[in-house]
């Protein structure tokens, strides 16, 4: 674990994110840091180019991994 790392458990099965360790084995386990996931989230980086970057590292299954793309997350609100 980093100094500051934290986890954070994103659950598409049931809509949920929370904080802490998943209890079980997860379909699939990201690591990267805070700025790439901005990026991802916001869709300035494509996730399969992080994860052909090095900057997206995936654990478990690649199938389960392919679901995570940028339109899971909300549009950011214009100010």
């Amino acid at each position: 674990m980093g100094v500051d790392e934290e986890i954070f458990v994103v659950d598409l099965k049931k809509g949920a994110v929370s904080t802490g360790k998943y209890e079980g084995t997860p379909d699939a386990a990201f690591t990267f840091t805070d700025d790439d996931f901005l990026a991802i989230a916001s869709g300035k980086l494509n996730p399969q180019m992080a994860f052909i970057r090095g900057k997206l590292k995936i654990k478990g299954s690649i199938s389960a991994a392919q679901k995570f793309t940028p339109d899971i997350f909300p549009k950011p609100s214009k100010l």
